[in-house]
């Protein structure tokens, strides 16, 4: 067999339809996009209600929004981690053990999601403390991420939908169903936080809704089916373990990507109430157009998974080169369009004329760095398809202190929202050029 590293992976560029490849991505990219974006909308959404409530109601769903942020995040390997192992199977004809790796997953995802939510309710003063929610704040946020962590399971089950489903191939079903919870959670914030006058925990208990419903959709669909193909219901712990040692690396990476992205906040906080709105509108716009732009990671999770488990490594190289090309394009469009839009952005989500103006400028940073986080995203999305993740937990870590150690020096230096924005720059750099650095050779291909 021609080895992957020496195979034609075509010598020139094709427009978008014309490559063998594109309908398979397009299939999986489209309807991944829909779900993806839908998401991050719960907190979008909450962003934009609040905001036009004051600077501090904006405040406290920055800390409260942060720190929730951080368990829906430390646990999306149960998305990440079951995608591509469900799909080497699905590349296996091996339907059985594909549901297997589900009914665990599900199994990890009520027993976590309890545990979150314990602890948020226990600790949610000290959590908002911890990152820098001022005495003006501090009860207000306290508040909403009581009521927000409630969903935690339902958040984790989701996950863990999403994930299978992607790694069968289909993200149409996912998109459906997020986009339905989002459509609820609008409506329920304007409701909730404007006709009955409960303000933040309003948006939280609009969230903690619609989540719900997007878990039980995602239940009603799969444990029929899981329990048609024969999987126990059981802990199976050779399973269990496999997805633990995944999970491991994705957890190493997703908690230094967050613990970065946490403390970038938690310096905002303690800069002043004018930066802290502004980093959390730009960063809610970032997480909101990451998740876009995962939608090419995710065909990648899913395809590349799919080859190597059919024993394609060549296929699943050719394929890699064509999603780069996709990422990076869909990366300028986003760019474009954020950069035109910046100051109509900033305005939708705050009245605060100092908020607004702080923010437009961190949006046109945010446009600026739209390609290179197109191919950040899109690499991790091939690595994890993969199953590399051990590699890719050091690449995060590695970019994660150099972000972290930025941010603490804007601080200390009074740099502003500007050395965050640099921290985070510096932060994508290293992530993509590192996970780059493994894609040009071949040992990705030959993780297990």
């Amino acid at each position: 067999m021609t080895s992957a590293k020496t195979s034609n992976i075509g010598p020139r560029w094709l427009p978008p339809g014309r490559h063998p490849a594109d309908r398979a991505i397009l299939a999986l990219g489209v309807p991944a996009l829909g779900a993806l974006a839908a998401d991050p909308l719960y907190s979008l959404i909450d962003t934009a209600f609040v905001g036009n409530l004051g600077a501090e109601e904006l405040g406290a769903v920055a800390v409260g929004t942060a720190a929730f942020t951080a368990s829906f995040w430390l646990f999306s390997f149960l998305a990440y981690g079951v995608t591509p192992r469900v799909a080497r199977f699905v590349g296996a004809n091996d339907d059985r053990n594909a549901a297997r790796i589900g009914v665990q997953a599900l199994l990890m995802a009520l027993v976590l999601g309890l545990g979150v939510t314990i602890l948020g309710v226990v600790f949610a003063g000290p959590i908002v403390r911890l990152l820098g929610a001022g005495p003006d704040i501090q009860g207000l946020a306290e508040s909403y991420l009581r009521i927000r962590v409630l969903s935690a399971t339902a958040v984790l089950v989701a996950q863990v939908g999403h994930g299978w489903l992607r790694g069968a191939q289909n993200t149409k079903t996912p998109m459906y169903i997020a986009v339905g919870g989002a459509l609820l959670n609008v409506g329920l914030d304007y409701v909730l936080i404007y006709s009955v006058g409960m303000g933040v925990q309003g948006a939280a208990w609009a969230t903690v809704a619609g989540q719900y419903l997007v878990a039980g959709a995602f239940l009603l669909m799969l444990v029929p089916h899981f329990t048609r193909t024969g999987a126990s219901w059981r802990l199976e712990r050779e399973v269990a373990s496999g997805l633990l040692r995944i999970g491991a690396d994705l957890v190493v990476r997703t908690g230094a990507l967050l613990g970065a992205m946490t403390l970038a906040t938690s310096v905002a906080a303690r800069m002043s109430l004018d930066v802290l709105g502004a980093w959390q509108i730009t960063m809610q716009l970032f997480l909101f157009l990451s998740l876009v732009l995962d939608s090419v990671a995710i065909a990648a999770q899913a395809l590349v998974g799919k080859h190597l488990g059919a024993g394609s490594r060549t296929e699943a190289r050719e394929v890699t080169v064509r999603l780069m090309e996709w990422g990076l394009l869909i990366g300028v469009v986003v760019a474009l369009v954020l950069y035109l839009g910046r100051s109509e952005l900033a305005s939708a989500f705050s009245n605060d004329p100092t908020v607004v103006a702080s923010a437009a400028s961190l949006i046109a940073w945010l446009a600026v760095v739209q390609p290179l986080s197109a191919l950040a995203f899109t690499l991790d999305g091939i690595l994890i398809g993969a199953s590399d993740t051990r590699y890719l937990a050091k690449s995060m870590l590695l970019s994660s202190l150099a972000y972290a150690a930025v941010s603490l020096l804007a601080l200390n230096l009074d740099w502003g929202a500007t050395g965050l924005a640099t921290g985070a720059t510096l932060w994508l750099a290293l992530r993509t050029s590192t996970t780059a650095w493994r894609w040009r050779g071949d040992r990705w291909t030959l993780t297990a």
